[in-house]
């Protein structure tokens, strides 16, 4: 008898090794499909299908093995309002059909379905080590993408090579320096300093926690090219983001070393030092910039070319002000009275992510996103009214009942966060959340997107609820 049990045991343990393996590649496929997604090289390229198919086929294996055993990733915080937002999408998908955006559409819907049943869902019964251990391994890779699109990016701009795409639907591409901002080997500037953003306070954290001194070197050099392409990039949402996740990154930190003298003192100490990092995060990209254009404009004032040269080099300075000088919002605000519209027309169940232009185009011809000197757009850039205009009241509902218990689930156990041996990485963790939810007041980040940004987000929460709620049960257990 024991020998059959010690048989059954050995292949459990055996298929349990497996069973993270095959999730650990799941998890690595779909960042590289978001890096591919990202990059204006491999956009749209048969070179993602590479990648794709096998990472459907591998997650539909692991969610059919879920769904057997769906009572252990059940008890996972807040899925089941993610379920639910999951199914209202559904049925928006369903009364829109006849818009013709089913293929899309299912599409959206199957990876929504693997960010909240595969990046996010756990198995409460496992140790949450094992997430933790997954996400820094997936951290680190996402380091190595980011590294090597900023640093094609700034080959792009030293060669001085700029391309310029204009396909048949969708938004113009371009490549390298253009129009003052460093686009380099993404395709939007603002998505790429957000991913930038991102691998700053991972390149932090490993800093923070790996003593050997090449690794420390490396990951100081990290930090600098990425706040080097936010500068270049000159894009306010990757300074909006940067500063946000010092703000909440330094104040987990802080407010965990209590090496202050009284508490009105810890009080005004913390507050100062994290003014001083949030305005270091404000004016370190701001003074690259300034320098960088001094520089330019004392070569184009030495400089004996042609005026078809001087202004060349004058382009090459960093900085769009004229373009957003009459439109702050860089016409945001039209396009967020679209998605209001959109909803008026169809308030309870929305229009669908895939069919917002069709149905656009059919029922509300003068909105602007149809109606406009620039182009059509396709994304209303804002998550919140992506969602309102996608799944309508329905959709909203869910979605804001999970952001509320998530975050009251941070705040409640705040204590054990900031006890925890895990502090750092759960300070990364609210650092990336944080980040994240900063760029989604101008991006559909998150939910409708296949990005390392989106990735990054559900794997870190998992693994922090993972924490969790495996202190609660640790807790239950020791009260019985």
């Amino acid at each position: 008898m024991k020998r059959n049990h010690a048989i059954y045991m050995g292949f459990y343990r055996k298929s349990q090794s497996i069973l993270q393996g095959l999730e650990l590649l799941f998890k690595c496929l779909f960042l590289i499909i978001g890096f591919l997604q990202a990059c204006s090289l491999t956009f749209g390229n048969i070179i993602i299908s590479v990648f794709q198919w096998p990472m459907i086929f591998l997650g539909a294996v692991l969610l059919l093995y879920r769904l057997i055993y769906f009572p252990k990733y059940l008890k996972t915080r807040g899925i089941i309002l993610l379920i639910l937002f999951a199914i209202s999408y559904f049925i928006s998908m369903l009364v829109n059909y006849q818009y013709g955006g089913l293929h899309e559409n299912t599409r959206y819907l199957m990876f929504m379905v693997f960010q909240f049943g595969l990046l996010y869902a756990f198995d409460v019964e496992r140790d949450p080590e094992i997430n933790r251990k997954q996400m820094l391994f997936v951290s680190k890779l996402y380091l190595c993408g980011a590294a090597v699109l900023s640093l094609a990016s700034f080959c792009f701009m030293a060669i001085g090579y700029s391309k310029q795409f204009v396909p048949s639907e969708g938004p113009v591409y371009y490549i390298g320096f253009n129009y003052g901002r460093l686009f380099g080997a993404y395709w939007d500037p603002n998505i790429a300093a957000t991913i930038a953003c991102l691998a700053v306070f991972l390149s932090i954290y490993f800093f923070i926690t790996e003593k050997q001194l090449f690794h420390r070197i490396v990951y100081v050099l990290s930090v600098l090219l990425q706040i080097s392409y936010i500068t270049f990039s000159d894009s306010r949402t990757g300074k909006l983001c940067l500063i946000v996740g010092s703000f909440f990154f330094f104040l987990f930190l802080f407010v965990k070393h209590r090496f202050f003298l009284g508490k009105i003192k810890q009080i005004a100490c913390v507050v100062v030092l994290l003014f001083v990092i949030s305005s270091l995060a404000y004016f370190v990209p701001k003074a690259i910039k300034q320098g960088y254009n001094y520089v330019q404009n004392k070569i184009v004032t030495m400089s004996s070319d042609s005026d078809e040269c001087v202004e060349k080099k004058k382009e090459e300075q960093i900085g769009r002000e004229q373009d957003i000088s009459s439109d702050p919002s860089n016409r945001r605000f039209d396009i967020w009275k679209s998605a209001v519209e959109l909803f008026e027309a169809s308030p309870i169940v929305g229009v669908s992510r895939a069919n917002t232009l069709r149905f656009a185009e059919v029922n509300l011809p003068d909105t602007y996103i149809i109606n406009n000197d620039h182009m059509k757009f396709d994304s209303l850039h804002n998550l919140f009214f992506e969602i309102l205009a996608s799944q309508g009241i329905l959709g909203i509902i869910f979605f804001v009942l999970f952001a509320v218990w998530t975050l009251w689930g941070i705040i409640k156990n705040a204590k054990y966060l900031w006890e925890s041996s895990h502090y750092k990485l759960f300070a990364l963790i609210i650092c990336i959340m944080a980040i994240v939810c900063a760029s989604t007041l101008v991006m559909a980040e998150i939910v409708y997107v296949t990005s390392p940004i989106s990735l990054m987000f559900w794997l870190g929460l998992g693994c922090l609820n993972h924490y969790i709620g495996n202190h609660h049960m640790l807790q239950k257990a020791e009260c019985k």
